[in-house]
């Protein structure tokens, strides 16, 4: 009998196998990562809500009597009568499944009520996020619903904190008696379904692959969350992320493979020289989280809402993962600390596991409770770089023609033709945002090293022109040292 030896049978047989022995290492990996102590809250008069709640559900293997149906109105702002009952709806549920201490999160739907007016001219900060509230019930300080914080009281730190702030440890209800609770909405239902499909527990992260902005604003030098922003860009660098951290006049714009971003949104007074109502315009990766510094910016998920200040809601139409925002004035006592969001997101165990998920990260990082933030997002979303512990596999986001870095890139930058798009020859051009050509080159390779030394930091235009099919195709360059 002749045996014959298929070499690319052999191949494709042993590539299964690995494949198969992967997915039974993750399947184990995330037998650790559950939804049990996750309720879900949804409003029986959304058709948004119901169906938002029941993919939720379903992606998440969210157990039955978990979810909390509600009846209360659809639209975002609401009295503080319509929201004592929806209160009310939520805890009675919770105590008469015996859920109150088996829950450590609650997430609330589009199509649920966003924000409590109490007074329409709040002059002592009466006003309030649902969400924000609802993390105090059931809990020894859910008195402190409903009620107001003076300016005074806010500058003098005569307030409630967030028993979970600057906290290191997981988080529990048992230890912090609060829930962290978080929202699922964006302008349509539709990119709320997707912002789902993009999270979750452990999603794998190629650190070379991924980008970290962190875009002060020059009209708020000296203030701390500026200097937060500068913390973060150490941290991170030091943790071996590809930091662009901008500290000019520029609102930094079109990143690819955006991982985390912090700015000030419509606050910088240089954004409406990039951008339309300060949106970045970025490629978001999976599992990204974002903070903006705008005091509005969760004021409204409708499509068609005015303008004024940015709107994290357009993050969300772009693709970002997670984000925090606020319906009302929150003060920059609010807004969450960069330096502990990023800190808490990116920690991970010698493995390249995570410790802290999407919540825990946002809720550790702001002071506020039963204030007016809303954190929109699944709360236990995570990311790692152990490519086997992963949960969701995102491949970078790249141009057709070729591939570039790294970038932000510092003294040699690599690029590398795209699967199917090599030929003998590109010529390959970098130019400044003035116009003029600072390198050029031809190569014949299927890839290129190009020293970046002699070039000064900032914003270039990568050009590569393909010599048989003539095609131009261009990338941004961002050189940081």
């Amino acid at each position: 009998m002749n045996i014959v030896f298929d070499q690319n049978k052999y191949k494709l047989m042993k590539n299964v196998s690995l494949i198969l022995i992967l997915f039974s290492l993750n399947i184990v990996a995330q037998s650790n990562v559950n939804y049990n102590d996750v309720a879900v809250i949804y409003n029986s008069n959304s058709p948004a809500s119901i169906e938002i709640a029941n993919y939720f559900k379903q992606k998440r293997n969210i157990p039955e009597i978990n979810m909390i149906e509600v009846n209360t109105s659809t639209v975002e702002e609401i009295n503080d009568s319509t929201f004592n009952d929806y209160l009310e709806q939520v805890k009675s549920y919770i105590t008469s499944n015996n859920l109150t201490n088996t829950l450590n999160y609650l997430v609330t739907t589009k199509g649920c009520p966003l924000k409590v007016s109490r007074f329409e001219d709040d002059q002592n900060n009466c006003n309030a996020s649902v969400e924000s509230e609802f993390m105090l019930m059931l809990s020894g300080n859910e008195s402190v619903i409903g009620s107001c914080t003076s300016f005074n009281e806010l500058t003098t730190g005569n307030f409630l904190t967030n028993p979970y702030f600057q906290q290191v440890s997981n988080f529990s209800k048992s230890v912090y008696d609060i829930y962290l609770v978080t929202r699922l909405d964006a302008y349509t239902v539709e990119q709320v379904l997707e912002m789902i499909d993009k999270s979750g527990p452990n999603v794998y992260v190629n650190k070379s692959e991924v980008l970290f902005v962190l875009d002060q604003a020059v009209n708020f030098s000296g203030n701390p969350l500026n200097n937060a922003l500068s913390a973060t860009n150490s941290l991170l660098s030091n943790r071996n992320w590809l930091v662009l951290f901008n500290n000019d006049s520029v609102f930094v714009t079109d990143q690819e493979n955006v991982m985390g971003y912090a700015s000030w949104g419509s606050n910088d007074a240089h954004a409406g020289l990039f951008s339309e109502n300060a949106k970045p315009r970025n490629a978001w990766h999976n599992g990204s989280i974002a903070e903006t510094h705008v005091s509005t910016s969760a004021r409204s998920f409708q499509p068609g809402t005015e303008y004024g200040q940015s709107l994290i809601a357009d993050l969300i139409d772009e693709g970002v993962s997670g984000v925090k925002g606020y319906v009302y004035e929150p003060f920059v006592i609010a807004i969450a600390s960069s330096d502990i969001l990023f800190e808490r997101y990116t920690r991970m165990n010698n493995q390249g596991n995570p410790i802290y998920n999407l919540a825990e990260s946002f809720f550790s990082a702001s002071r506020m409770i039963g204030w007016k933030d809303v954190v929109i997002g699944d709360p236990k979303t995570s990311i790692t770089t152990n490519e086997i512990y992963s949960n969701i596999h995102t491949p970078a986001h790249h141009k057709d023609e070729f591939v570039m870095f790294p970038n932000p890139g510092k003294d040699i930058i690599q690029i590398k033709w795209a699967a199917g798009k090599s030929s003998p020859k590109h010529l390959i051009e970098i130019m400044d945002l003035e116009g003029r050509k600072v390198y050029q080159s031809l190569e014949e390779n299927e890839g290129s090293n190009i020293n970046i030394r002699d070039l000064k930091s900032g914003f270039y235009i990568v050009n590569t022109v393909n010599l048989n099919s003539g095609k131009l195709s261009s990338s941004k360059l961002v050189i940081a040292r």
